[in-house]
Order: C-alpha cells, then sequence, then structure tokens
C-alpha cells in the first residue's frame, strides 16, 4: 500500500514544477481548504489488501477538519489508491485550497471530489464522515407534520427482514436502502457508500427507539455500523409530510 506521506512529498514535487494535466477539474472557489487536510482525509480510506477500492462501494467518503474527499465509482471498476490519490494531487495543482471534481484520466465513470463537510449543527452534520455512530441528531422543519414516535415505531416493525433476521429488501434480498412509511412516520434507511445494509433487525430496534424518543415530533437522524463496506455506515432517518394548505391556516 501506498505510503500517503509518499504521496505528500510527490505533491509538493507537484505543485512547485506546476505540471500540467490532461484532464482539467471543475474548481469551486466557495470550497476552502488545505491540501494538508486533504491528504490527512485521503488517509482514512480503507482499501483492499491489494491496494485496491472495494467495488461494492459506489461512493466513499472520508474527512478531516475542513476538507471532505469523495470517490465516486458507480460502475465498481477496479481503481487503486495510487490512481486516487494521483487525480486528488491533480486537483490539489488545479484547484488550490478550494474544492473540485475531477475523473479518472483513464476511466471517466470514477471521479475524485473535493469538498466542504456540513456544517455543525446542521441537518446534515450526521452524513460528515466522523459524525459519532449511535448519536441521535434532530431536526425541527417547518410546515411539516409532528411525527408521532409511535407511528415510527410500527413503520420499524413493518420493516422487511430476510430469514437470518437482518433487514433487507421487500423480497428478502440484500439492499443498499430501504424505506416504508405509517402514519405521520417516514422511515428511510441507506448506506453512505452504497454497499448493502448488514444489520440485524432486532439488534438496531433499541437504538431507533432511542432516535424516535430524543427526537419526539422532530425529524431524526441516527448513525449505526451494520453496512458491507468499512468505509461507509448505515443512517437511519425518520420524517414527515408536508402539511395541507388548510392544516397550515388553521
Amino acid at each position: 500500500m501506498f505510503s500517503i506521506y509518499h504521496f505528500l512529498f510527490l505533491a509538493s514535487i507537484g505543485l512547485f514544477l506546476d505540471k500540467l494535466s490532461p484532464v482539467e477539474a471543475t474548481c469551486r472557489k466557495d470550497v476552502g481548504t488545505t491540501p494538508y487536510e486533504c491528504i490527512k482525509a485521503l488517509g482514512k480510506i480503507t482499501y483492499n489488501a491489494d491496494g485496491t477500492l472495494p467495488k461494492t462501494q459506489t461512493s466513499v467518503k472520508a474527512m478531516f477538519k475542513s476538507c471532505l474527499i469523495i470517490v465516486d465509482n458507480p460502475t465498481g471498476v477496479v481503481v487503486t489508491e495510487e490512481k486516487i490519490i494521483n487525480v486528488a494531487l491533480t486537483l490539489f495543482q488545479q484547484c488550490y485550497q478550494s474544492g473540485g471534481r475531477l475523473q479518472l484520466p483513464d476511466n471517466p465513470t470514477v471521479g475524485v471530489e473535493i469538498a466542504q463537510p456540513a456544517q455543525a449543527g446542521s441537518q446534515l452534520e450526521v452524513y460528515n464522515p466522523d459524525f459519532p455512530i449511535h448519536k441521535a441528531s434532530c431536526a425541527e422543519v417547518k410546515a411539516r407534520v409532528r411525527i408521532v414516535p409511535d407511528d415510527c415505531m410500527k413503520a420499524y416493525d413493518d420493516l422487511p427482514s430476510d430469514p437470518q433476521g437482518r433487514i433487507s429488501s421487500r423480497n428478502q434480498a440484500p439492499t443498499s436502502s430501504i424505506g416504508l412509511t405509517y402514519k405521520s412516520c417516514n422511515i428511510n434507511l441507506v448506506t453512505t457508500d452504497g454497499s448493502m445494509i448488514r444489520m440485524m433487525k432486532s439488534e438496531a430496534r433499541s437504538y431507533f427507539q432511542t432516535l424516535t424518543q430524543q427526537c419526539g415530533g422532530k425529524w431524526g437522524y441516527i448513525k449505526m455500523m451494520g453496512t458491507d463496506g468499512n468505509n461507509g455506515r448505515t443512517i437511519m432517518h425518520t420524517f414527515s409530510d408536508a402539511q395541507s394548505a388548510k392544516r397550515m391556516r388553521a
């Protein structure tokens, strides 16, 4: 496996020589970060023993402070750590201290992006890779029906599972996302890396109950272990439908 510090040395040489890349990045000046923090974020991505990104993970995210690295591989092609870091180095050169996105020169279906993590305390903070697991996050959303916690528990209990008791699709096959609605409550489970959910329904129920109890009628989020890929997590989200115009005027 390639040393992240070796590539940091290569990055400094690349910036000094101002080498041109045959592929031009799309830069975002509204995203501010540093190559150092992005190098640290890159070092948090887990690869297979042979140095390749797991093909079951279609969108891998890693962050360090102000830098969020996103590697999209929607078709599950073989892509190595070396190629990902080389593309990241080109991004550092072309989008210095800002965000941007660049495809692999030899496979445009694979993209590497430098982005900004969700703001601390925001509704989307739970999607940041370093947000703690098993910690409930609640959000008051205006013009939405208040959630009844018991409705959420009923929706959870109605979630499909396979013969081994793992959360599954409705036909009991592995899935990367599943949603269900009961009265006031919609629930959605999704993996952050696109891999399959690997979560025992009975074991996750107590965490989901904690979420509904802490958030009450608000929207809720909780991050769990339980994915096929070790770069991802499963996020449980409870939300409600928009209020009717008649109800809003009442």
